[in-house]
């Protein structure tokens, strides 16, 4: 395996459960990397293009040895790789538009639907988000790793969205998908028995 595809690898192949045994496989100096140029530039660019404008980077080098330091202590395996400078820092337009307020009046609306384990936007972030929506959100929470929950092969989770059930309700047919009465904990974790059921308000 080429020495910088270890870090590459392993920040994306955290992104989904299904890749963990590749991922292992690659730790272990047993998988069989193909030589060429990485793939992925368009993807990537048009990440950086969305989170370089959302976000105010820092700009002096300074800031990310510091981080990097930091983090070998706090995180040796793979913090300095996420801490380290990247091209946020020297992007050159600033953010348009100040960043959007979480919260505030509104409609019963917003449903959260959040991996566990996800390396990407962790749990503790998302329970902010939700204390900041107050009674305007409800959160679910997937016992399961991996960035995004929708589409994944987690039944549970996929089960949490009205958008999906509404998608496999015939059409015409059985009633309308509703907002969650309340928040629910791990839906795929066994309760008795037994996965918790969704429940669905008027």
């Amino acid at each position: 395996m080429r020495g910088p595809e270890f870090r590459p690898d392993t920040w994306n192949g955290r992104y989904d459960d299904a890749s963990f045994p590749a991922l292992a496989a690659e730790w272990a100096g047993t998988a069989r990397v193909a030589a060429g140029p990485l793939d992925g530039d368009t993807r990537a660019a048009l990440q950086l293009q969305v989170i370089c404008n959302d976000s105010d980077w820092p700009e002096r080098l300074g800031y990310y040895r510091r981080a990097v330091e930091r983090e070998r202590e706090r995180h040796p395996m793979f913090g300095p790789a996420a801490a380290n400078v990247n091209p946020c820092a020297f992007w050159p337009v600033e953010r348009a538009e100040p960043p959007v307020r979480v919260g505030g009046p509104g409609p019963p609306n917003v449903l959260l639907v959040q991996n566990e384990r996800d390396p990407a936007t962790p749990l503790p972030g998302a329970r902010e988000t939700r204390a900041a929506f107050g009674a305007r959100a409800r959160m679910v929470a997937v016992g399961a790793g991996g960035h995004g929950v929708f589409t994944r092969d987690n039944a549970c989770g996929n089960e949490a969205g009205p958008d999906q059930r509404a998608r496999r309700r015939p059409a015409g047919r059985g009633p309308e998908p509703r907002f969650p009465a309340r928040d629910l904990g791990t839906v795929n974790r066994p309760k008795r028995g037994r996965a918790e059921t969704l429940s669905w308000s008027a």
